[in-house]
This record gives C-alpha cells, sequence and structure tokens, in this order.
C-alpha cells in the first residue's frame, strides 16, 4: 500500500508517494487518479504538510447565543400557547 504525502519546497506544495527516503511526485488531483510525474524528490529537502488543504468555513452551522437566547424567550407580543 503507497503512502501518499503532500510536501511544500520552494514556496510551491506539492504530493506524491513515499519511497524509503525519497518522494516520488505524482500530479492531477491526488484523491482521483494522480499521474507520476517520474521526478523524485529526497525527503530531507521536502516540508511535509497535512494530508489535505483544510476547507474554508464559513461557520454558518452555529448560531451565536445571544441569538439562541432570543428564539427560547418568546416575544412580549406573541400571544401563543403551548
Amino acid at each position: 500500500m503507497a503512502l501518499w504525502v503532500r510536501f511544500s519546497r520552494d514556496s510551491t506544495t506539492g504530493f506524491g508517494t513515499l519511497e524509503g527516503e525519497s518522494i516520488a511526485v505524482h500530479s492531477g488531483d491526488m484523491l482521483a487518479a494522480p499521474s507520476p510525474t517520474g521526478e523524485t524528490v529526497p525527503l530531507a529537502a521536502v516540508t511535509l504538510l497535512a494530508p489535505v488543504t483544510p476547507a474554508p468555513s464559513s461557520g454558518s452551522g452555529t448560531i451565536s447565543t445571544r441569538r439562541r437566547r432570543s428564539r427560547a424567550t418568546p416575544s412580549p407580543r406573541c400571544r401563543c400557547t403551548s
């Protein structure tokens, strides 16, 4: 089983398979049919990165405490009965 790594080298990022003390560089999409470039890079010449780039988060799934409290307390104009 191949061990996939992401790396940074000379202000660029790349990915490939770890083969002993070197990385066989690949191109394309790491998760969808990557293809080897034929280039190898010494492991000592790169900085290893997290396996995938984190996606931006908008925080839209969270509700602030103030907003949550305002929903829990009925409005004085509301004449709702439970």
